[in-house]
């Protein structure tokens, strides 16, 4: 029996860029995080379609800078995951989501998403 390399999920450097651009004024100032700084945090949201992109994110914070991850876990910001499996794996590396969907699908986690966002803008009003 041979075992053959079907893929290999690689994070591109570019995502990578990306993620320093918007992250990396936070590692500096320990608040924003490289958006307008009126911006309420707990408005940023980022999710998780699968365990790539929870692990490529983590380090990708963590290459930038070592404490940068726990400093966005702080900062407010939320996080959606596509299933429970993907949220624990979440939870390994300290990040709780904040969004679950029920069913292993982007219909699923979309609803989760408009479902909470609906929630928080009928308890508190906001403008989210």
């Amino acid at each position: 029996v041979e075992n053959l390399t079907v893929y290999e999920t690689i994070l591109p450097e570019e995502s990578e860029e990306a993620i320093k651009e918007v992250f990396v004024s936070m590692k500096k100032t320990g608040k924003n995080i490289g958006l307008p700084d009126n911006l309420d945090l707990k408005k940023i949201l980022v999710t998780f379609t699968s365990y790539s992109t929870v692990e490529n994110f983590a380090n990708a914070l963590k290459n930038i800078d070592k404490n940068l991850l726990q400093k966005v876990i702080d900062s407010g910001v939320r996080f959606a995951s596509i299933g429970s499996k993907t949220a624990d794996y979440a939870l390994g590396f300290g990040i709780k989501s904040d969004i679950i969907s029920k069913d292993v699908n982007i219909d699923s986690l979309v609803d989760g998403i408009v479902d909470y966002y609906k929630k928080i803008n009928k308890n508190k009003g906001d403008d989210i």
